[in-house]
């Protein structure tokens, strides 16, 4: 029992390194052919579980971090502009001085390099932040995607666009209520 119990704690730190329960279960001494069943098993375990969101939320306190700096974080890639760093023409790329940047347009920066053509800047995912914060804000769930689409269109056509698509719904039921079918 000693050593299910060893393995269910190591199993445990493992998991922390990752979240991948399949890795952890095998780095945790789990046989390679039933480490998904086994890592299944096990995240499913109460005690386990408990002891897994105790600790992450331990080291989420010791680094002081909250739903708000990860978000904070996502926004600042999802609204980084690249004009900020540069200017670009027929003649290359000019980045400005570092000095001019703020803490934000630099947390959106991925990579600097220098290449033959000059410098290159490689940003973080600004699609993937956005997709985050959209599923943070519930922008896809439970939503007619007319909806979401609407949300994001200026709000002076959002009205109009509206109305013309209630339109279009209450003229599908019209003709599906009147049954002029064969």
């Amino acid at each position: 029992m000693a050593s299910q119990d060893h393995r269910r704690a190591r199993f445990i730190r493992e998991y922390l390194k990752d979240l991948n329960a399949t890795q952890a279960a095998i780095r945790a001494g789990y046989s390679s052919k039933t480490a998904n069943q086994q890592s299944s098993r096990l995240l499913a375990n109460v005690k386990i579980r408990a002891e897994i969101d105790r600790l992450i939320a331990e080291r989420a306190e010791r680094l002081q971090m909250t739903a708000d700096n990860v978000l904070r974080e996502i926004a600042r890639v999802a609204f980084a502009q690249a004009d900020r760093y540069g200017k670009w023409g027929p003649t290359g790329l000019t980045l400005f001085s570092s000095k001019r940047l703020t803490p934000d347009d630099v947390a959106a920066i991925s990579e600097i390099s220098s290449t033959k053509h000059g410098p290159k800047v490689k940003f973080h995912s600004k699609t993937r932040a956005l997709d985050q914060a959209a599923k943070h804000l519930g922008l896809y769930k439970d939503r007619d995607p007319i909806d979401v689409l609407l949300s994001l269109a200026p709000p002076e056509l959002a009205g109009p666009l509206r109305e013309a698509y209630g339109r279009v719904l209450a003229e599908r039921r019209t003709g599906e209520a009147g049954g002029s079918g064969p």
